[in-house]
């Protein structure tokens, strides 16, 4: 990728106490890393939330849902997404706090992302889908990518036409077993899914199809960063990875990493989130349930479809495993408890097969760029698409079960109002990177 061994050197501004500030370089050359020391007698600000407080209260108390928000937001990048499915830290912590303040499972102020994507907050009759423009039923017209993609292809179908007429350059999504990105660990677990990130059609039809386990999408975004500097990045994550994306985007005490600042890749111009009712454990599903309860060879898996209520493994065209969800509820990853998005509510787009028809695609379009790409799409016959079906078994059956995620999960970290001064706050405190001279 390109870019990928220029050297260049950032001074990451740390806000302490929101008054006193301290600095750090960072260098990147050939993708290593390298921490220069800080001063001696530094220390970090008193009562600050740093790596090990995130570690304790989240990973540690089970609540990480690894969407890779603390690996992307690190100003000096020492967090990575680790084998077991957790971040770990690799390297002195700079007690920055930016991870801390990143983790949407400490604190999701719903109300001002909405804000900040959409321009308002949700209304009533919107509480069950989130805010949206349209929704319909669509699918690809391009039968290489109808037959790759699942449930239809429209993800990446929308996501080739974006890349098409040069709305974005490159994009991040997961794919199993093998990663290029630096910040992961353990690459080449079959049927591991990874976050990966890539510039071209053939790169989106080869990471087709659906994953059931933590992939950490966000941890590629410091990638994208570094190998694409003038980047236009669209995103396609589940709806966790989303809450983390916006949440490091909008804390006033932490920092948006890369919006508004010389390196772009960082903020995806484009997301389109898939439904999602639950993951599983990597180690529960795949190493226990499939290969040593089923006598399945992961390696050889070349696809996997959950779809009413029934999960299926194949091996090419045959299919070597059905059996009922219901089989898999002790595998579910725990964080999921605490997750009331179906939908991908803070995305641009959300896609899902349930409420369409078999190989069609239900699109839930949110915002105005949203509107656009897929208008685009329609014209430039990418995808095909009609009004979702308004009987029980469309739309109403994605509300039903919006509403049931909703009613049964704990969202104990959702905060819900416009804190007083938060636009104010958002221009004076968030921390920004400043370019500094190449380095000669």
């Amino acid at each position: 990728m390109e870019n990928q061994n220029k050297e260049c050197t950032v001074i990451v501004r740390l806000l302490q106490n929101r008054r006193k500030y301290s600095y750090l370089s960072v260098s990147r050359s050939n993708r290593n890393q390298t921490c220069i020391n800080m001063t001696d007698g530094w220390s970090p600000p008193k009562n600050a939330k740093i790596w090990g407080h995130l570690f304790n209260e989240v990973v540690r108390a089970n609540h990480c849902m690894m969407c890779g928000a603390c690996v992307a937001s690190c100003p000096i990048n020492v967090l990575n997404v680790n084998l077991n499915e957790e971040p770990v830290i690799k390297g002195p912590c700079a007690a920055c706090q930016v991870c801390y303040y990143s983790c949407p499972r400490l604190e999701l102020p719903i109300d001002e992302i909405e804000y900040y994507l959409f321009g308002r907050t949700r209304r009533r009759d919107e509480e069950s889908l989130g805010i949206y423009k349209n929704i319909y039923s669509a699918r690809a017209l391009d039968e290489e990518i109808w037959h790759a993609g699942q449930d239809g292809g429209t993800v990446i179908a929308l996501m080739t036409h974006a890349l098409q007429i040069g709305l974005i350059n490159c994009f991040a999504t997961s794919d199993f077993t093998k990663s290029n990105s630096v910040f992961v660990l353990g690459n080449g677990m079959a049927l591991k899914t990874v976050p990966v990130v890539g510039d071209t059609a053939a790169d989106l039809v080869r990471t087709a199809g659906s994953k059931y386990t933590h992939g950490g999408v966000l941890g590629v975004l410091s990638d994208a960063a570094t190998s694409y500097p003038d980047a236009r990045v669209g995103l396609v994550a589940l709806p966790c990875e989303l809450q983390g994306l916006w949440r490091m985007h909008t804390a006033t005490q932490a920092t948006v990493k890369f919006s508004g600042s010389w390196i772009r890749g960082g903020r995806p111009i484009l997301t389109i989130g898939l439904f999602c009712s639950k993951v599983y454990t990597h180690d529960k599903l795949v190493t226990e349930f499939i290969q040593k309860k089923h006598g399945i060879d992961p390696s050889k898996i070349t696809r996997t479809v959950i779809k009413r209520n029934r999960f299926k493994v194949y091996v090419g065209a045959d299919m070597v495993l059905d059996v009922s969800t219901k089989d898999l509820e002790q595998y579910v990853s725990h964080p999921c408890h605490y997750c009331i998005d179906y939908v991908a509510e803070l995305a641009d787009i959300s896609v899902g097969a349930v409420g369409s028809p078999d190989g069609w695609t239900t699109v839930i379009i949110r915002s105005e760029i949203g509107q656009k790409l897929f208008d685009s799409a329609i014209k430039a016959r990418a995808i095909e698409a009609a009004p979702i079906d308004q009987s029980k078994h469309g739309l109403p059956f994605v509300v039903k079960l919006c509403n049931k995620k909703k009613r049964e999960n704990n969202p104990y970290y959702i905060r819900r109002g416009l804190r007083e001064g938060f636009l104010e706050h958002r221009r004076n405190d968030l921390m920004q990177i400043s370019p500094t001279p190449e380095a000669k």
